[in-house]
């Protein structure tokens, strides 16, 4: 057999047989994310690009859609992800919908090749591991929902969110795959690679935290490579990631919203060492319990699969597990005691930041170093023989997203709130990737077992938590529309439309502070004349499917 064709079948998902299985799970996988963007209120975000042109049913004119686009790269963020927006809404709403679900199908199916792809040996594995490694990446979103709901509403249920996260990460694991088989030692076709070359351009310019990634991701790899530096088919993924960087810091809209978040900065006094400290605990505080369940997931994770298999195993493993323990009794002081130390109200944020309590911002930050070093150790010691190079490529991309979005995160939140996606997917994706590499240790490592239970169960109750609390939100709105059915037949003038749905953890920007302009959206969207008048209730309907 030649190389090449080994790195064919290496590449390969395992055959026929797990062809099948495939395109089976991928089948139950899209009927789940259809079932579930079924339900979805829109947003604020979503309205105001569903409106883009002031037509009904977000139908959209060539003029409306440019406008955006314009608007969006050289005014207000330079992001071509949201100048895309209207383009979703133009396919009317159930296209748009089903674009949202199919982008977190594609996310799982290429999570999982890049899994299969980079890790050394896999062709040799049992086949009825395939379920539980397609589950393990399939449960990322819901991991990320079971550990922290309130990003149910404000990133995963949310169709602005989706396309400016979710899509640019799915395009940047489509292009850099063949840069990833031979980083991985398994080179593809060079057609490939100079194929993927302006999918990684218009990768680049899709969001710019996004874009932090790819860079950070092609570092590591190069890294890997380091030995092969004189290879040119290295410049057919730094040239095209460098030109992408290069038109991304062209945008306008770029440093417009940066100048505007910098005057906040300063107007806030935020702008020393401590402050920066404070501001960096914040950030990572408003989704704290997600963060810190999965660093100590991905730090244990990596003890077990470091000390495994080492000179003195059993020995090594015991000093492992026992340092596992004070992790989790950190995250239990966390989560019972500063629950609620980071406000989600705008005008609460910034005095929040100033009157962080010192332990809080000491286990935040302690915590982020030892994710930096045990990732570190990973990436350059211990287990690059069992798992290859793909959690430490993933490592890299998350750690450096994360940095610069704190650094950047908006001011007058206080907080990450969507602008951490991009790196909390990718947190997510190592976490499945080194829980993935965990399965061949269940039999005899009772800790991997622990571990890729809680993984397990925090993202089945994630899954839950959102199609129960997505239905009541639904059955709510449902109300509201009938209502609207009715001012569309003439037989009612006033709309009664609640202030707040009942399951809170699933809206984000639900009721805007600007609420002439929220009644306006609906009335377009809606295709309801001025006559229409919208009155605000104050809901009393639990949250609850009785």
């Amino acid at each position: 057999m030649t190389s090449t064709t080994g790195a064919r079948r290496a590449a390969r998902p395992g055959g026929g047989h797990r062809w099948v299985q495939l395109m089976l799970a991928v089948a139950l996988l899209t009927v789940v994310w259809v079932l579930l963007w079924r339900l979805p209120v829109l947003m604020g975000d979503d309205r105001f690009f569903a409106t883009a042109s002031n037509l009904p049913g977000g139908a959209q004119t060539r003029e409306g859609i440019s406008k955006v686009m314009e608007d969006a790269w050289y005014r207000y963020n330079g992001r071509l992800a949201d100048g895309l927006g209207p383009v979703y809404f133009a396919l009317g709403d159930t296209v748009m919908r089903l674009i949202m679900a199919v982008s977190y199908v594609l996310m799982t199916v290429l999570m999982w090749l890049w899994y299969r792809i980079a890790r050394p040996g896999h062709d040799d594995e049992p086949r009825n591991r395939f379920w539980a490694e397609f589950g393990l990446f399939a449960l990322v979103p819901f991991v990320m929902v079971g550990t922290h709901h309130r990003l149910a509403g404000e990133s995963i249920f949310l169709a602005a969110a989706v396309w400016n996260y979710v899509i640019p990460v799915n395009l940047a694991l489509l292009a850099f795959l063949p840069f990833l088989r031979r980083v991985s030692g398994r080179p593809g076709s060079v057609i490939w690679e100079v194929l993927a070359a302006p999918v990684i351009v218009v990768t680049m310019v899709m969001h710019e935290m996004v874009s932090i990634a790819c860079c950070c991701l092609v570092a590591a790899g190069l890294w890997w490579l380091r030995r092969q530096w004189r290879d040119w088919r290295n410049l057919l993924v730094v040239v095209p990631t460098c030109y992408g960087m290069y038109l991304k810091v062209q945008a306008p809209g770029l440093w417009n919203r940066a100048d505007r978040e910098e005057h906040s900065l300063e107007a806030d006094g935020l702008v020393g060492v401590v402050d920066k400290l404070q501001r960096a605990a914040a950030a990572l505080s408003d989704h704290y319990t997600y963060y810190l369940v999965l660093t100590v997931l991905v730090i244990a994770a990596v003890l077990v699969l470091a000390l495994t298999g080492h000179a003195h195993e059993s020995r090594m493993r015991r000093v492992g597990a026992w340092s596992v323990l004070p992790l989790l009794g950190l995250l239990i002081l966390v989560s019972w005691r500063f629950r609620y130390a980071v406000a989600h109200m705008v005008p609460d944020s910034v005095p929040q930041l100033r009157d962080l309590t010192r332990p809080h911002q000491v286990v935040i930050l302690a915590l982020s170093v030892a994710l930096l070093g045990v990732v570190v150790w990973l990436a350059l010691r211990r287990i690059p023989q069992r798992c290859g190079p793909l959690p430490g490529l993933v490592a890299a991309a998350f750690l450096g997203t994360l940095g610069v979005t704190v650094l950047l995160a908006r001011p007058e939140f206080g907080h990450l709130q969507r602008a951490s996606l991009a790196a909390l997917l990718l947190l997510g994706f190592l976490a499945a990737v080194l829980a993935a590499d965990l399965l061949p240790l269940l039999r005899r490592q009772h800790l991997a077992a622990m571990l890729l239970g809680v993984q397990v169960f925090v993202g089945v109750e994630g899954a839950v938590f959102s199609a129960t609390q997505l239905a009541v939100n639904r059955s709510a709105w449902d109300e509201v529309e009938e209502q609207i059915a009715q001012a569309r037949r003439g037989e009612i003038s006033e709309i009664l439309i609640p202030q707040r749905l009942p399951c809170g953890d699933l809206t984000w920007y639900y009721w805007p502070p600007h609420v002439e302009r929220t009644y306006e959206q609906l009335r377009v969207y809606h295709g309801l004349d001025d006559s229409v008048q919208f009155t605000p209730i104050i809901s009393d309907r639990p949250c609850s499917m009785n």
